[in-house]
């Protein structure tokens, strides 16, 4: 079974991840790809940001237990590689914030002195250097970190910054 078809007998997961995947069916950056379907790859993301392995590798060990029928790592990691696949999320990631805007309450609209304020939360985190990451001079491998923001007037977080101290990796 694969993970879009999953989805589809489950009345939660169908309602959770309707919105992102109306949004694909229309996005300009999707295309047919018979590895690992752009649907699919957009679930995989969902997951892999809730899911407890620390490790991809792991996480797909996971989720195949789970007995989805999964990409085999090195297709996953490829994709995950990919700047039309990169494109087409942060194309999702927008849509899903104007979506957000739109149909959610702002909890701050009866304050009317913050009315000509964007209210934004900021945070951040660092992974541990994973075994392929680039060592610096003295052969030591760095933590790449994660910053974003999140609207609190209508609730969708976005990517700000990559801090990478090394390359500063392309797709932040």
């Amino acid at each position: 079974m694969t993970i879009t078809d999953s989805i589809k007998t489950s009345p939660l997961a169908s309602n959770f991840f309707r919105p992102m995947l109306d949004i694909l069916a229309g996005a300009k950056h999707q295309r047919l790809c018979h590895e690992i379907a752009d649907s699919d790859w957009m679930l995989l993301l969902v997951h892999r940001a809730l899911a407890e392995p620390r490790s991809g590798r792991a996480y797909l060990n996971s989720f195949a237990d789970l007995h989805f029928q999964t990409p085999d790592k090195s297709r996953f990691f490829e994709a995950l590689a990919s700047s039309r696949r990169l494109r087409l999320a942060r194309e999702i990631n927008v849509q899903l914030g104007a979506l957000m805007s739109r149909c959610l309450p702002d909890p701050f609209a009866g304050f009317p002195a913050l009315a000509a304020f964007d209210l934004l939360s900021g945070d951040g985190h660092f992974h541990e250097a994973a075994v392929h990451d680039d060592r610096d001079q003295e052969g030591k491998r760095h933590a790449t970190g994660y910053v974003f923001l999140l609207n609190l007037r209508s609730q969708p977080m976005r990517h700000l910054d990559l801090c990478d101290a090394l390359t500063r990796k392309e797709g932040a």
